[in-house]
């Protein structure tokens, strides 16, 4: 709605105009109302002033549209619009955060161009959420391209620079993060790992592809602090190859806590909630593995082998082949045990199982019933205090020197730090 007046001649009107319009869009970009002042012959159009609603925000913008040219200049300035309403000119319908710029528009109404600065607050992408970030958008050609740097408090996390092909909704470019939150990145990424990295950062550089609705992300990382839930990692590297159906990464070596080293590769499938991965140990604290330590946190050593896991992720499954050295329990004397092994998240069995202690055969553990333990095995000339280490005792506390024969038990975890309690003894 508005008033439009009109002076001059018939063949060479000019005409000043004041005009309101509300609920407009442009490409996923919504106003909420616009209020414009204009004139103008038919030669060109001045915006004299312009007030404008987005959301909460509010903007202006004034300047010369050259009709007979064929040309335009503007400048103009927002304060207070939301991120979302931008980002659904990329493609990316889960955004949030507020944010100012300042910008101007040139060329001709064919083809024209825009350069603006901004600053986000709080911006959020896939529910990766930024304290701040600032950078500079250019419109060329059909095609937007953003450079930005992105806050995290006081320290620099990362910066990127994007160009988005619009009518090939396309898009490329480069982001490098250092020190980012590991979660952040994930849900930016749609990565879909936030479960895996625990409160762990990520530095790195990352090449970005594809469609609008199917991105690409490929790259070398350096992560620190990864908490797994069974592993946690001082530090590992990699190289990252991501797409929205599924996540890989390989050339991966890390640096266990607790000591040790590891490196394989990893395949999840985010959608579908699955994964995949083998990996290589070398040193590796046993102490420092999430179902060791439901069973029992006394035990020790270094465990060198190979583990593969796979599964949902939620109720993944590990198996694998290992030698645990310089093992220790209730602080029995060092030995070597060698097993293959099965665990579910629910149980640990381990066959195959041999050892320079004198004990061969295969044990398992239940630790949704108590950590019950249950094991066959086979003792030749074997030494002692292991088999007494498990019931919370030590060798000199029974004057036997060793023990022959094959040997089954079944004892609930409760009875093991109290004495035997074995019925056959």
């Amino acid at each position: 709605e508005g008033i439009v007046r009109f002076t001059g001649r018939p063949s060479s009107p000019a005409y000043s105009a004041f005009l309101k319009a509300q609920n407009l869009s442009l490409d996923g970009l919504f106003l909420s109302s616009a209020a414009i002042t204009l004139k103008g012959d038919k030669r060109a159009v001045e915006i004299v002033h312009s007030g404008l609603e987005l959301w909460k925000g509010a903007g202006w913008v004034k300047g010369v549209i050259d009709v007979e040219k064929g040309k335009l200049t503007l400048i103009g300035g927002v304060e207070g619009f939301r991120f979302a309403s931008a980002a659904r000119l990329l493609g990316l319908a889960d955004a949030g955060g507020t944010g100012s710029a300042q910008f101007t528009a040139g060329g001709t109404l064919d083809d024209p161009t825009f350069n603006a600065k901004f600053n986000l607050k709080n911006a959020s992408l896939n529910g990766g959420v930024l304290e701040t970030s600032s950078g500079n958008a250019y419109y060329r050609g059909g095609g937007l391209k953003l450079k930005a740097d992105v806050f995290k408090a006081a320290a620099k996390a990362g910066s990127t620079e994007i160009y988005a092909d619009f009518p090939g909704k396309k898009i490329k470019g480069k982001v490098s993060v250092e020190k980012m939150p590991a979660e952040t990145l994930s849900r930016m990424m749609k990565l879909g790992i936030e479960k895996f990295v625990g409160a762990g950062d990520v530095s790195g550089s990352f090449i970005i592809s594809g469609g609008f609705d199917r991105p690409e992300v490929s790259g070398a990382f350096t992560a620190s602090n990864i908490d797994t839930g069974e592993f946690t990692v001082k530090k590992m590297t990699g190289a990252l190859n991501a797409d929205k159906a599924s996540v890989s990464v390989t050339k991966m070596k890390a640096d266990l806590a607790g000591g040790g080293t590891a490196e394989g590769k990893l395949d999840y499938l985010p959608d579908k909630g699955a994964l995949a991965a083998a990996v290589q140990f070398k040193r590796a604290a046993i102490n420092s593995i999430g179902f060791v330590k439901k069973y029992d946190s006394t035990l020790k050593g270094e465990a060198y082998g190979s583990i593969e896991a796979s599964g949902a992720s939620s109720a993944v499954k590990i198996s694998g082949n290992v030698e645990i050295r310089k093992t220790q329990l209730n602080g029995c004397d060092p030995f070597t045990m060698k097993s293959d092994f099965r665990y579910d998240g629910k149980s640990l069995n381990a066959e195959n199982v041999s050892s320079d202690a004198g004990y061969e055969g295969s044990f398992s553990v239940e630790f949704d019933k108590k950590n019950a333990l249950n094991a066959v095995l086979t003792a030749k000339s074997a030494r002692m205090d292991p088999a007494f280490a498990v019931f919370g005792l030590r060798a000199e506390d029974v004057r036997v020197a060793s023990a022959f024969g094959t040997h089954s038990s079944g004892w609930p975890a409760s009875r093991r730090r109290v004495g035997c309690g074995c019925p056959d003894c």
